[in-house]
């Protein structure tokens, strides 16, 4: 068989990842396999264990980098050989620690990831620094304060891992050796300000209404300054939604909220999140700014996406209304995503489909299915990355129960 080869990028993926079409064979079960079905590696799976965190923690959660991959739930994290699925290391976490109930959105391309611990009676405040690479932990802090913490965020990047924990609280650390870093803060004044972050993997943005303050953008790159401020525009920080632009989620007690962006040149325009703008849903991660001026995110609360135009303010485009979807990255114009599989007719599938990203015109790739023709569960409930060479998924069971799977759906050229 002559072989199509479809080349894809993956946002934050660090490389490029190449899948291959199969013949479109029959399941081990008899089911017929999809005719496009896409090549596919190995398959690790486990026992499941019950997942703490939410979508903004990042649990369950699935790291990939050269050397391995990672996924993680409230069982534990565990390595795997990239290129044979061969498991790697079982994490092992610091002393007197409960489950893992957060990790970071991604590790780094060298290999630094994050992970936070329950420090005890679900205070999820003891933060790790991972070596992805050898499975080992470098350094972790214990930051429980008066408040307990149940929904962190943990940014990454080669130099510095910063945690929020919510209630305020927040702490930078050298990603390697886990010394601590400062982070901007307004100056005293008497009284109280009100104040808000925002942190992504390589900047953070601070808000405050204090006399003299306004909208603090600064690196998370290191903590010798640099940092530029922008007068305030009445909104509190709330969640960085992509980095190139720097792009800003504000919120407002007084009006709607807003999304801004920041370039070199300073603030960007406003989009005020009114009408059928209102259906944008940011309490995940699943995001990204793809052509420099198009948000892709979550809508409408359904597991399906929508694109704004972040300097028109318009929706481009949303995914079909009760279809399950999970954002997989952006080439060349095109925003790729895995979901259900529509064809009936053969075994249970996903679909790694492309979206125009001017148009909304809708193509598929090729499909994702298993050879023993078990279904690969429903794509919102799956994590998607990819490296090297690689696409991987790891999906919950349709049954919520049983076993998870890490699945490698791709072919090294």
């Amino acid at each position: 068989m002559l072989a199509v080869v479809v080349v894809l990028a993956l946002l934050g993926a660090g490389g490029w990842w190449f899948l291959q079409r199969g013949d479109g064979p029959s399941a081990a079960g008899g089911e017929r396999l999809p005719g496009n079905a896409l090549s596919r590696q190995w398959e690790q799976s486990e026992k499941r264990t019950m997942v703490t965190g939410t979508k903004r923690t990042g649990l369950p959660g699935l790291w990939s980098t050269s050397q391995t991959v990672v996924y993680g739930d409230g069982g534990g994290v565990r390595g795997y050989d990239p290129a044979t699925g061969m498991q790697k290391w079982t994490l092992k976490p610091p002393e007197h620690v409960g489950q893992p109930c957060a990790m970071s959105w991604r590790a780094t391309a060298n290999g630094t990831g994050a992970v936070a611990y329950d420090a005890g009676g679900g205070d999820c405040s003891v933060i790790a620094s991972v070596d992805t690479n050898t499975g080992t932990v470098l350094w972790s802090k214990n930051l429980a304060g008066n408040a307990r913490s149940n929904d962190p965020v943990l940014t990454v990047n080669d130099n510095m891992i910063t945690a929020d924990l919510g209630q305020g609280t927040l702490a930078r650390f050298d990603a390697r050796l886990g010394t601590p870093k400062s982070l901007p803060r307004p100056a005293p004044h008497s009284g109280d300000c009100t104040k808000g972050y925002a942190l992504g993997d390589y900047h953070g943005v601070m808000t405050s209404d204090c006399p003299g303050e306004g909208v603090t953008v600064f690196s998370q790159l290191d903590d010798k300054g640099g940092n530029k401020t922008y007068p305030g525009n009445g909104r509190s920080a709330q969640a960085v939604l992509g980095e190139e632009p720097l792009t800003v989620l504000f919120d407002s007690d007084s009006g709607p909220a807003a999304i801004q962006t920041f370039g070199t040149d300073g603030p960007g325009p406003t989009v005020e999140l009114t009408g059928e703008l209102e259906k944008f849903n940011f309490s995940g991660r699943y995001r990204a700014v793809v052509g420099k001026h198009v948000l892709i995110a979550e809508y409408e609360q359904t597991d399906g996406f929508g694109a704004l135009d972040l300097t028109t303010g318009k929706l481009l485009w949303r995914t079909p209304y009760g279809s399950h979807f999970r954002l997989v990255g952006e080439d060349h114009g095109k925003v790729l995503f895995v979901t259900d599989g529509a064809d009936k007719a053969v075994a249970p599938h996903q679909d790694l489909v492309a979206y125009d990203l001017a148009s909304g015109q809708r193509t598929t790739v090729g499909a994702l299915a298993r050879p023993d023709g078990r279904s690969p569960g429903i794509a919102s409930s799956c994590e998607v990355a990819g490296e090297s060479g690689r696409l991987f998924t790891a999906c919950e069971p349709p049954d919520l129960s049983g076993s998870f799977a890490v699945d490698s759906y791709s072919t090294t050229l």
